[in-house]
């Protein structure tokens, strides 16, 4: 086929080579297709089709359309049969089967008559997941007034607290005038509230028309919003962060007094000592280090306005879900009337990956909140401390002033105080870790990890559901990039974050949503690690300008990466 032949073929399918694939390829006497492959595992790669004549052109183009526009949501596939060369053989399947053009079309027609028959009972289904929706949003309400009703009792325990020690503090100075610095505490939300969400439970549950449950969510919203941007509720919420930190500077100051006060008479002739060993009780402590009220609301403020201000943009069936997984909050499904799909029996009902992953992090969610903690500090250490930064340069690293909210929160466990105290600390959190509960999974997933071409003995085996997250545990030309089918059963470590630094500023640590496992070798293991290599060349094409065509003259190697199907299952008894 010539040039103009095959344009005649392209435009017939609504494909134009001008910005975006397939393209053209002309190069000598050859005259084909540049087409585009999505893999789930091997990425998105470029290759050459050369039809034989006009028949095989239209052949290859009518499928790829139906790939193009069908492919998604019908689980329609491209694949080749040599992933080296740039120009193999295309293959389009649907649910892992070989489908001619003829059976692709069919299906199609298929697929619209059921979505028709679907019809009324989506539009019935809407209305039950906004109203889905609005009930989320009311239990998140009630779980943010009862986080705010704990945070308000833990800040009097210790305010109470604080006090006594201020005052036991001043009577052993033996101060003439004492004071009582009294922290001010908010009661941030008012006791009637929990009747008032059950009036909004009652009249949600009893609406029926869409436009007025679309109208309610925004009402909801600026609600919840209020109550997260409460002055009083980030004043003692910053006091919870700050108050222990000040009753261990009184602790300490009480324990240097009474080790004065078993001396010789005469101790407190020389009050300089004790005063100097006091000034260097508040000269170390990391109080200084904390940042003041002003910037903690500021830095809140902005966060809580950063996660509302995408709202807009989402999906009103979907908003209650945003806010659930963005605080990682523990909110049950509400109880509403299943829809009934009975038209199409036939269809099996398949569970998503999504929702597998969902069910890991819930699972995660409900560890122990120190539990959780732990793992994400122990993932941190292994990956940077473990790996050959050196222990002086880590603690240097956890001590700076920036990273001083998640020292308190994730490195609590680990001593700083030297560089052996650190490291037997990050030892002694390795040990803890057979004290965490494994999860089973349910069922099989696909998983990621780099390594060599053989995987030497080790423990664990960090991955990643997401291939561009890969964890890679030797860097080097050769690493294999190993796709594992996890079975179901499989014991794992599920962590839904890690600790990574700020990409404006790397000496600042910040919590991202990575999710990881960590796979037992000791409780599972690779049932057919000698599968073969697979080389999966990545080609990019060279292009030229004709009026208003883009041309392709030739497909450059850019770069080979090395694959590896692999299959972990949990260990049997008789293993």
């Amino acid at each position: 086929m010539n040039k103009e032949e095959l344009l005649k073929l392209f435009h017939k399918y609504g494909f134009y080579s001008e910005k975006k694939e397939p393209f053209l390829y002309v190069n000598k006497d050859k005259t084909g297709i540049l087409y585009q492959i999505k893999h789930p595992f091997y990425g998105t790669l470029k290759r050459i089709y050369l039809p034989q004549n006009e028949s095989d052109a239209e052949d290859f183009l009518a499928k790829y359309y139906y790939y193009k526009k069908n492919g998604e949501k019908n689980h329609i596939t491209l694949e080749v049969d040599d992933y080296k060369i740039e120009n193999p053989n295309p293959i389009f399947k649907q649910n892992g089967e070989i489908k001619t053009l003829e059976e692709l079309r069919n299906q199609k027609e298929n697929k619209k008559s059921k979505e028709e028959q679907k019809q009324l009972e989506k539009e019935k289904n809407y209305c039950k997941k906004l109203k889905r929706t609005l009930l989320l949003l009311l239990k998140i309400i009630e779980e943010k007034i009862k986080n705010q009703t704990t945070t308000y009792e833990n800040l009097i325990e210790l305010t109470n607290t604080y006090i006594e020690k201020q005052n036991e503090l001043e009577e052993k100075l033996e101060r003439s005038e004492k004071t009582k610095q009294l922290k001010k505490i908010v009661k941030e939300t008012p006791d009637d509230v929990s009747s008032e969400l059950k009036e909004w439970q009652k009249e949600i549950e009893t609406l029926e028309e869409p436009d007025i449950l679309e109208q309610t969510i925004p009402t909801l919203i600026e609600f919840l919003k209020s109550l997260e941007l409460d002055d009083g509720l980030l004043k003692n919420k910053y006091e919870l962060i700050k108050l222990p930190l000040e009753i261990d500077i009184m602790k300490e100051k009480l324990d240097i007094i009474e080790k004065f006060s078993k001396k010789k008479k005469g101790l407190f002739q020389k009050k300089e000592n004790i005063e100097t060993e006091l000034q260097e009780v508040e000269e170390k402590s990391t109080l200084k280090n904390i940042v003041t009220f002003k910037h903690y609301k500021e830095n809140e403020t902005k966060r809580i306005e950063e996660k509302y201000s995408v709202i807009p943009d989402l999906d009103k069936r979907t908003i209650a879900d945003y806010l659930i997984e963005f605080d990682n909050l523990k909110i049950s499904e509400p109880i509403i009337e299943e829809p009934t799909l009975n038209s199409f029996p036939e269809e099996k009902q398949v569970i998503s990956f999504e929702q597998t992953m969902k069910e890991l992090e819930e699972s995660f969610q409900n560890r122990p909140k120190e539990e959780q903690e732990d793992m994400i500090c122990l993932d941190y250490c292994e990956k940077n401390w473990l790996q050959g930064k050196g222990t002086k340069d880590f603690i240097e690293f956890i001590e700076n002033p920036n990273n001083i909210m998640i020292k308190i929160k994730y490195f609590k466990k680990l001593d700083f105080s030297s560089i052996e105290n650190c490291k037997k600390s990050i030892q002694n959190l390795r040990k803890q870790r057979i004290n965490w509960k494994e999860e089973l999974l349910q069922r099989n997933i696909n998983v990621f990890f780099k390594d060599v071409k053989q995987i030497p003995n080790r423990d664990f085996l960090k991955t990643s559901s997401k291939r561009n997250l890969a964890p890679s545990q030797e860097i080097g030309e050769n690493d294999v990039t190993y796709i594992a089918d996890v079975k179901e059963n499989t014991t794992i470590l599920f962590l839904p974050n890690e600790l990574v630094s700020d990409i404006e500023n790397d000496e600042v640590l910040k919590l991202e949503e990575r999710p990881y496992f960590y796979i037992d070798l000791e409780k599972n293991h690779i049932v057919n690690e000698n599968s073969a290599i697979i080389k999966v060349v990545d080609y990019e094409g060279l292009e030229t300008k004709e009026e208003k065509l883009t041309i392709i003259t030739e497909l450059k190697r850019k770069k080979i990466n090395l694959f590896k199907h692999i299959t972990i299952e949990r260990k049997m008894d008789n293993d």
